[in-house]
């Protein structure tokens, strides 16, 4: 959780700063939402262990980030 975190809010720096382009825009705070606890085992229907949150983490950024390309 907290790497994901750290990992999105680069990613908002560098796109705010022009350093990194989105080859589709993404609101950077709903990916910081998705990525909660509480959403991601309402996505899964049922409870999760710490690992299989992180997969589930892991599996949502995959799917919803966009490409990225460096400016």
């Amino acid at each position: 959780m907290k790497d994901a975190m750290t990992f999105l809010s680069q990613l908002m720096a560098g796109v705010c700063d022009g350093l990194i382009r989105m080859e589709e825009p993404c609101p950077v705070f709903r990916l910081m939402l998705g990525i909660q606890t509480a959403n991601l085992q309402k996505l899964s229907e049922r409870p999760l262990d710490k690992t299989e949150l992180d997969m589930a983490r892991a599996a949502y950024l995959r799917s919803e980030l966009p490409e990225l390309a460096a400016v």
